[in-house]
């Protein structure tokens, strides 16, 4: 498991950049600092992949990875299927970096979801965030990761769903059985899902989650009746 601390603060940022996604932002503005330009042959490319085995998101092959973009990509995904966890894991969190610009990692995302470390698992689902709409195919694959062991890659399964909207409609019996999961941040996702996307605005299919959301109102969890209370406000709105 990740760990409460971390699932709980990309909750409170995802929620308030609903549009934005604010981490984006920050490891870019990071990587693109003049004095951490770099060199984006695909030899250096190569050379700062094979680095990743020994560096993690706070290092300058990490950064110099993330500020080559588009160019970084095609190596960045196949480094996804590397023997070595730690190059999987810098990889993903390299691709998330990169944002909106990743979205031909789609597929690898996909495969990522199925990883055996946590962290990768959770780096491929917090990129297709990043993706939104775009990342339309990887719905099977999140409704699935929904009943993943791990309770941050169960929680933003959840909040992905709910970035790729109307596309993920077919989502909403397991984001209404997510609010009933064990841990209240997934439950707080789920209910996130319904709240900060086009979910809220789909008719029929987002009126059937009101039961739930209604009953987690009565949630101990104060982020959890917050997000509940959100979502039914929308629901509300889509149905006037």
């Amino acid at each position: 498991m990740l760990g409460k601390s971390r699932a709980a603060i990309w909750l409170t940022l995802g929620i308030l950049g609903i549009l934005g996604l604010p981490g984006v932002t920050s490891l870019k503005t990071r990587a693109q600092a003049p004095s951490t330009q770099p060199q984006c042959t695909d030899v250096e490319i190569e050379k700062n992949i094979e680095q990743l085995d020994e560096d993690d998101f706070e290092s300058p092959v990490f950064n110099a990875l993330v500020a080559c973009g588009a160019k970084a990509v095609p190596a960045l995904i196949n480094a996804l299927k590397d023997e070595d966890w730690d190059v999987r894991v810098n990889a993903a969190e390299a691709l998330r970096g990169i944002g909106q610009e990743v979205k031909e990692a789609v597929p690898a995302f996909i495969n990522a979801l199925k990883d055996e470390d946590p962290t990768v698992r959770f780096n491929a689902a917090l990129a297709l965030g990043y993706i939104g709409q775009e990342a339309k195919e990887a719905v099977p694959a999140l409704i699935n990761a929904l009943k993943d062991e791990d309770p941050d890659v169960r929680s933003w399964a959840a909040f992905v769903l709910g970035r790729i909207g109307q596309e993920a409609k077919e989502a909403i019996p397991a984001l209404i059985n997510a609010l009933k999961d064990e841990n209240p941040t997934v439950r707080s996702f789920a209910a996130s899902a319904f709240a900060a996307s086009a979910l809220g605005d789909i008719g029929q299919e987002a009126k059937e989650a009101v039961p739930a959301l209604t009953n987690a109102l009565k949630d101990k969890h104060r982020d959890v009746r917050s997000s509940a209370a959100w979502a039914l406000e929308r629901i509300n709105q889509g149905a006037n």
